[in-house]
Parts: structure tokens; sequence; C-alpha cells
């Protein structure tokens, strides 16, 4: 059985993980193919964890808290 949208939704941070049975990630994987709505949740849940992945400074700070440190200054 396919999960529905907010099953399908709630698994994008395990679709890769080898925890979650081969038969759960597929049928999520197709959810997300042929749904629309789902297609285009998933992509900006991708492009958003992308950005925020790439605001980590070397430090180990978080953008958010350079956003936060800039914002106090003016």
């Amino acid at each position: 059985m396919l999960p529905t949208c907010r099953e399908a939704t709630q698994l994008l941070d395990v679709l890769d993980d080898a925890d979650t049975s081969l038969l759960t990630r597929w049928g999520a994987r197709f959810h997300l193919r042929y749904c629309d709505k789902c297609h285009r949740f998933a992509n900006q849940y991708r492009a958003t964890s992308r950005a925020l992945r790439a605001l980590a400074t070397p430090s180990g700070n978080s953008g958010l808290s350079a956003f936060r440190a800039w914002r106090a200054r003016g």
C-alpha cells in the first residue's frame, strides 16, 4: 500500500536511511514522484536543507547565529 501525502512527506529525512525498509522507501519515493503537491514540497524541503547547510560557517556556528549577530549590530 502506498503512503499518504502526510506519511510520504514525513519520510523525507529517512529515504536514504538503511534502517528504513526497502518497501517503505520505495513507496515514499513513488508517491513523491507522482503526486505533484508532494513532489513540489520535497523539492522545497531539499532546497531549504541545502541552503541551511550552506549557511553553516567553518567555526561551527550556524547561519542563524550569524544572522542574529548581524541583526543585533544594526
